[in-house]
């Protein structure tokens, strides 16, 4: 935020479990305060900030179709602090998805893995936030991805990298250990889609250099 605080949600623990602990960090004093527990452990789910200050969060945990928000107290109220609230669940149950604010406000959640089966999927849905909160489908991306980067810019939402086979963590870590014995290598998307929520297409853009797996993207402010 502009205070120069970050908020750590869920994730795993050691012993491997999710956890619906969250944490306020300031980046100051490097002092870290709890703060009310998401309503459900979650991990490898989409997380955003809103216009608003708030926080959505959404999937996670083996193909969790439930979101939530974090939302400020209402202006004027004494000594509120911010709590967690749960609006309508999504169509598709889903975690290691990607998601973002559009311009018009709603919340989109991108990609992911189907709960139980690994199977990863291209279909996109975006929620309106507010008086009328629902769920409705976007067109979906070109690739089935997971872990993959997104952000929203100029009527458009970019995504970037990924992993389509969406095996679990276990086996992910089973191939790595190949890779340096056998000289092996993991399938990681090379490519870059363009979805238009306003115009509702999605189009290719350039190839990645390489394959990117659970990489990030944000907007960026050069003079160069």
């Amino acid at each position: 935020s502009a205070l120069g605080q970050v908020l750590l949600l869920g994730g795993r623990n050691q012993d491997n479990t999710s956890t619906s602990s969250v944490r306020l960090v300031d980046l100051a004093t490097g002092v870290c305060t709890p703060r009310a527990d998401l309503l459900h452990a979650r991990s490898l789910f989409a997380a955003v900030r809103l216009p608003d200050g708030g926080i959505v969060c959404a999937g996670g945990n083996s193909g969790l179709s439930t979101a939530e928000i974090w939302e400020q107290p209402v202006q004027g109220a004494v000594n509120a602090a911010c709590m967690w609230r749960e609006p309508p669940g999504m169509g598709v149950g889903r975690d290691g998805c990607g998601g973002c604010v559009l311009g018009d406000g709603r919340f989109a959640i991108l990609g992911g893995r189907s709960k139980f089966t690994y199977t990863v999927t291209s279909l996109c849905e975006a929620s309106t936030l507010g008086d009328d909160e629902n769920w409705s489908p976007l067109s979906p991306m070109h690739d089935p991805r997971c872990s993959f980067a997104c952000t929203a810019v100029a009527g458009c939402i970019i995504v970037a990298g990924g992993d389509p086979e969406g095996m679990p963590s276990q086996l992910r870590f089973m191939t790595r250990c190949l890779i340096v014995g056998c000289g092996f290598h993991m399938i990681c998307l090379m490519t870059v889609d363009c979805h238009s929520w306003a115009a509702r297409f999605c189009r290719r853009s350039m190839p990645c250099v390489r394959g990117l797996l659970t990489c990030v993207c944000t907007m960026v402010s050069c003079t160069r």
